[in-house]
């Protein structure tokens, strides 16, 4: 359990959005931009390294290249 809620009974997470509460409207539009920017940057990076790991599997042959068609044919012989 986190020290906050230890201490408080309060989670990180009620601390932070009493946090944001206390800002301006404005503050908080502005938080809201960069948290989804982040977000965005973040996806984003992951899709990427997922893209790479699919391409470096599909380099060491773990992997076939083929159409829907291909695999429905292929599962149809299974």
């Amino acid at each position: 359990m986190p020290e906050a809620e230890i201490t408080t009974g309060r989670s990180e997470f009620d601390i932070a959005l009493e946090t944001v509460e206390q800002l301006s409207l404005d503050a908080r539009d502005e938080l809201l931009r960069v948290l989804r920017r982040r977000l965005s940057d973040h996806r984003r990076a992951v899709l990427a390294q997922e893209i790479e790991a699919a391409r470096a599997a599909l380099r060491r042959g773990e992997t076939r290249s083929g159409s829907a068609a291909d695999l429905m044919q292929e599962l149809k012989g299974a």
